[in-house]
């Protein structure tokens, strides 16, 4: 199969900054079903919990790629359970953080004061709630980064400066110090009980690197994972990263402004970048002023890992219907002046996921869903927050799966 030019959306690959070729070589699609329903509509969340939720089809599908070299191949849906009731304690809103665990438990981030963590169990009712705002032991100022490892939970407070670990019954296991950051903080759990964080810390050995390896204390082991550290003021996003473990002691960095995926070893060394210039992720002139009558820009939201060693991406772009999640007003009478609506992610973005052999440089499979996708969780899931007609909240749990082989087993 010929590789789909640029001009399509295709890869080009640099391995360490030098070009390193643009032929392609796409594997023999899967045999097996075509899929025939489009993403499920915000209807569709009225379906039964775990009826999975159809993606569109390769071909001329609502955000498909006609180039992806896979079209038999599924990227599945299936809601799982919901966070939230206006029936019992645990409201949720969707900037939560959300973490989960082995055992079927959910751990919410409040938004809203980032220091306490509702827990709900594997079918999304409420059990209970820990933390409370203030700097003394079991308080929080401000959740950066929650996670599960065993029976335990781990806790970035970046308004105390602390990393917390919460014991089986939530008392506290140890704390450390950690260094501060001036941006939002993104946390990636190794085997090896060490965190890699996405974060700017403004001090002389971090500044203008992206990429942090913290020891299970909290300290910064090294720091890396820029090609040029220069700093531009008031551009935060330029050093912002979605992060995937690529095992072998190197990790996936995703550049959240740009479809840019970088390949690094844990060590510090920048080993490959993959570039991708879809349509539907338009490049930006460095520096360039936003337009706020325009749409929401696309960002790279999250990336993983999948069993088969394809990498997995979510992107978010603006819903075709975007204005029916955006307030226009008008400030002396000078303009249209834009702001979005807090509770309506579901009709501002949609999520575009996409599966790509990083080993041949191909794209396997490209989506468009319905929704707005803000995290993926360990073990499959993501997070999908929505909102009722009458603005409750609710983050929806779903499993997404990667079917390189039809769900009919190809027959």
């Amino acid at each position: 199969m010929v590789a789909p030019s640029a001009r399509n959306g295709a890869f080009a690959d640099v391995l360490c900054g030098t070009p390193h070729g643009m032929s392609i070589t796409c594997p023999r699609p899967v045999r097996g079903r075509s899929l025939t329903a489009r993403v499920a509509s915000l209807l569709g969340w009225l379906l039964p919990l775990s009826m999975p939720m159809a993606a569109p089809e390769a071909q001329g599908g609502r955000g498909s790629d006609p180039d992806a070299a896979c079209p038999s191949c599924e990227i599945a849906l299936t809601r799982l359970a919901t966070l939230g009731s206006i029936e019992e304690p645990g409201g949720v809103m969707q900037g939560d953080l959300v973490a989960a665990d082995g055992g079927g438990r959910f751990y919410a981030v409040a938004s809203a004061v980032h220091s306490e963590i509702t827990i709900f169990d594997r079918g999304g009712s409420y059990l209970r709630t820990v933390g409370r705002k203030g700097g003394g032991p079991g308080e929080f100022r401000g959740i950066a980064a929650i996670w599960t490892r065993g029976d335990s939970v781990h806790v970035l407070d970046s308004g105390n400066l602390r990393y917390t670990v919460l014991g089986p019954g939530f008392d506290i296991a140890r704390s450390g110090r950690i260094p501060a950051a001036t941006s939002e903080v993104r946390a990636l759990p190794l085997d090896d009980g060490t965190v890699l964080v996405n974060a700017r810390i403004q001090t002389a050995g971090q500044i203008g690197l992206p990429l942090h390896l913290l020891s299970p204390d909290g300290q910064v082991v090294r720091s890396f994972g820029a090609t040029d550290e220069k700093v531009l003021p008031g551009r935060s996003r330029a050093t912002g990263r979605v992060l995937a473990d690529a095992s072998a002691g190197s990790v996936w960095a995703g550049h959240t402004g740009t479809y840019t995926l970088e390949l690094w070893s844990l060590d510090g060394r920048h080993l490959r970048t993959l570039v991708r210039r879809p349509a539907w992720f338009p490049e930006r002139a460095e520096g360039a002023e936003y337009n706020p009558a325009d749409p929401p820009r696309s960002f790279l939201q999250a990336v993983r890992l999948n069993p088969d060693g394809t990498l997995l991406t979510v992107s978010i772009v603006a819903d075709p219907e975007w204005t029916e999640g955006a307030i226009v007003t008008r400030r002396n009478g000078t303009g249209p002046i834009v702001s979005w609506r807090p509770d309506r992610a579901d009709r501002l973005f949609d999520s575009m996921i996409e599966v790509i052999d990083t080993h041949s440089n191909t794209l396997l499979k490209s989506v468009r869903f319905d929704g707005y996708i803000s995290q993926l969780l360990p073990g499959g899931l993501a997070v999908v927050p929505r909102a009722d007609d009458d603005g409750v909240e609710y983050l929806d749990i779903l499993k997404l799966d990667w079917l390189p082989t039809p769900s009919d087993g190809g027959h």
